[in-house]
């Protein structure tokens, strides 16, 4: 029988995996990640990283650190399941819809089909963009497969929450710099899994800005201005500024 992967910070149990996360008194936070699929074991526990590193400072207590892998695990073990995600931050931006389910994948395909095609519905005050070029192509897609690294191809997108992007904001942050060429033949996900980056090789604000640019694209222009499919987008009162 093939041994499991590893995922940092786990280990493998009957039952699947479970978080083995050190804290500076010497204990460990051990917690079921209620899979046993190692891709959403990683997935959770990538999200989880920008909090591991602010262990050390003290930021990051053990309740605060299983509030957020509780929020992480309900849509990693049912994803079409409705599950309410309890903020620690501002208000949520967009409130989960049990009765409504699109897919993740389902959803950035119309927005090919539609958007990337110049076919865009007309709004008031707003010129209708013409069809993607091919490099624009692979670029909002490079963005996106961040989402579906993260987040699984069958996330409810009625369920991602201002909480959610934030840690997608944090969790691209700490990437490391593609161009550099220790990373430059990394997959997305490989990039995503990287720890231990130096400050001076982690993705700049630029990566940032342009990934939230395309995310702005999807969640506000699409799914919410246009196709009215989304009451009100998830990164809308998330700022990146332009340095």
């Amino acid at each position: 029988m093939k041994a499991p992967q590893a995922v940092k910070y786990t280990e493998y149990r009957s039952n699947g995996y479970q978080t083995q996360i050190p804290f500076p008194d010497g204990s460990r936070l051990r917690k079921a990640l209620l899979t046993k699929d190692a891709k959403q074991a990683a997935r959770v526990m990538t999200l989880l990283n920008p909090l591991i590193s602010r262990i050390k400072t003290g930021e990051v207590s053990k309740d605060d650190l299983c509030s957020h892998i509780d929020d992480l695990i309900n849509p990693t073990h049912e994803q079409r399941t409705y599950s309410k995600v309890i903020s620690n931050r501002a208000a949520i931006a967009c409130t989960p819809e049990p009765d409504k389910y699109l897919s993740l994948a389902d959803a950035w395909e119309l927005c090919q089909h539609i958007k990337g095609t110049g076919n865009s519905k007309p709004l008031r005050g707003k010129k209708v963009t013409g069809a993607w070029s091919r490099d624009r192509s692979i670029n909002v897609n490079r963005h996106m497969q961040v989402l579906f690294e993260l987040f699984g191809a069958d996330k409810n997108i009625h369920t991602i929450t201002e909480e959610d992007m934030l840690m997608v904001k944090d969790v691209i942050k700490n990437m490391p710099k593609r161009r550099l060429a220790q990373y430059s033949g990394l997959s997305i996900g490989e990039l995503l899994a990287c720890d231990d980056v130096s400050d001076e090789d982690k993705a700049g604000n630029s990566t940032l800005v342009q990934h939230f640019k395309t995310f702005s694209l999807f969640f506000k222009s699409f799914l919410t201005d246009e196709e009215r499919i989304l009451e009100r987008s998830p990164i809308e009162r998330i700022s990146i500024k332009e340095v």
